[in-house]
């Protein structure tokens, strides 16, 4: 008998969640701030997940490792703040072999092709090369970048920032 009302609960829940639209999910997603709640609703059904892939405005990824670049860029469709990280902290102390990987190269060619809006991009402990500044300089979210913060990235010099100044607003 627990058994069975458990499940015309379930049922009954299911049947509420699908009766909401995507515009009326959209809304709700929206006034949520928290991006681990967000990552928490997105897990309730597929409906969800979708919605908040086309809703999330910023995102933060902790291990660059961790996901593709594709992968991101093919849930998220309209991300206007990206905050990536490379290397593990113990690269700060010298404790990584020197070519040991967190080149930014593929993450930046891949949010060049993708995104058109973006605002913020924040990069820690990140290989950014001067080719890979260029690369920013020409991308087409260039005109509506406001904040690029290289945060204890290295292997680019002042010559790679000369294209990015040239560009900035």
């Amino acid at each position: 008998m627990e058994g069975r009302r458990q499940r015309q609960s379930q049922e009954l829940l299911q049947q509420q969640v699908v009766a909401l639209s995507d515009e009326n999910l959209s809304r709700i997603f929206e006034l949520i701030e928290s991006s681990q709640e967000r990552a928490t609703l997105s897990l309730v059904c597929r409906q969800w997940h979708r919605v908040d892939g086309n809703t999330r405005k910023n995102i933060s990824i902790a291990n660059m490792y961790a996901v593709a670049p594709t992968a991101l860029t093919r849930r998220f469709k309209c991300l206007e703040g990206i905050k990536l990280k490379g290397k593990p902290r113990a690269a700060e102390y010298d404790l990584l072999l020197p070519e040991w990987g967190g080149y930014a190269y593929p993450w930046l060619k891949e949010l060049a092709t993708t995104y058109e809006h973006l605002k913020t991009l924040q990069l820690r402990r990140v290989e950014v090369r001067n080719a890979d500044l260029y690369l920013l300089a020409a991308a087409p979210f260039n005109a509506t970048l406001q904040v690029l913060h290289l945060h204890k990235c290295s292997g680019f010099t002042t010559s790679g920032l000369v294209p990015l100044s040239r560009t900035c607003r």
